[in-house]
């Protein structure tokens, strides 16, 4: 859209959407595929598994980080119980079964709350909308 291009339905010709990261990367591989869009985290676990894809597969273009999720603790929750969560979320990327945790959650690390890790999604969710906007005003 920052482009003037057109949404990806009405540009693209054929638009596959898939569950797995490896079903969309695999066939840009093997040249089955243009290209596809992926999250970092499991572009960078399939390189891991597979050196090739990165010696074979070129980034076109990458957005900037986002809050993958958020957990809310109620202030009324009891400080104990408040502290241990807090404890073992942070000594997660500490050992083996713990690295294991945050791979399954596609997560690298977690880490307390701060307003200005939001701005990145606030800012990419204003600026589509704007696009998105002088967009349908050109129809």
């Amino acid at each position: 859209m920052r482009q003037g291009l057109p949404v990806s339905e009405h540009f693209f010709a054929n638009i596959k959407r898939v569950n797995k990261a490896s079903q969309a990367i695999l066939p840009v591989f093997f040249q089955q595929a243009d290209a596809a869009i992926v999250d970092r985290h499991a572009f960078r676990t399939m390189v891991e598994l597979n050196p090739q894809l990165n010696e074979q597969l070129t980034m076109l273009a990458s957005s900037p980080a986002l809050i993958h999720s958020i957990v809310c603790l109620s202030r009324n929750s009891d400080e104990e119980v408040k502290k241990a969560i807090l404890d073992t979320a942070f000594k997660l990327g500490n050992d083996t079964a713990g690295k294991q945790i945050l791979t399954l959650f596609q997560m690298d690390r977690v880490a307390l709350y701060k307003q200005s890790y939001l701005e990145a999604m606030t800012a990419l969710a204003r600026e589509h909308h704007d696009l998105a906007t002088r967009l349908a005003n050109r129809r």
